[in-house]
């Protein structure tokens, strides 16, 4: 079973509000929000501004609840900003001095020294996802 929110209907002041903030807005994440209340505010769904902004119902539906309990002030003083930093960004230095002083060839072999130094356990697949995303590579094999 679904919930269903509070249909989102603004005052002409609001929309011309909504609109001049739009406009003047320079941070792409209140941007964001801003659109989100003003594509509400047209009819369209949750689902279809999720699709529209490119970002999760979930994100929406929290946006709307947030305008719809203060305004626009609870909406852009909203300090969330998503995502959880990984415990390699503590130690990436380390690991980039390791990489290269130790010429390590694959993933496995970095995991296990992380392993062992650090006491952090990943996945070897999702450590290559870390190394290709902060552009630390490692040594190739000389034929």
């Amino acid at each position: 079973m679904t919930k269903k929110i509070k249909k989102l209907t603004l005052l002409p002041e609001e929309i011309e509000n909504l609109s001049v903030m739009i406009k003047e807005e320079k941070n792409p994440r209140y941007l964001l929000k801003l659109q989100a209340v003003h594509l509400l505010s047209l009819g369209l769904s949750g689902r279809d501004v999720s699709r529209f902004l490119q970002v999760s119902e979930h994100s929406i539906s929290i946006w709307k609840k947030e305008y719809l309990k203060n305004n626009f002030i609870n909406l852009l003083s909203s300090n969330r900003k998503g995502g959880i930093k990984s415990e390699l960004d503590k130690i990436k230095s380390d690991i980039i001095k390791k990489v290269n002083q130790d010429n390590i060839m694959s993933a496995k072999e970095l995991n296990f020294w992380i392993n062992e130094k650090f006491n952090i356990f990943y996945d070897v697949s999702w450590l290559r996802k870390y190394l290709k995303k902060n552009a630390i590579y490692l040594s190739r094999k000389v034929a």
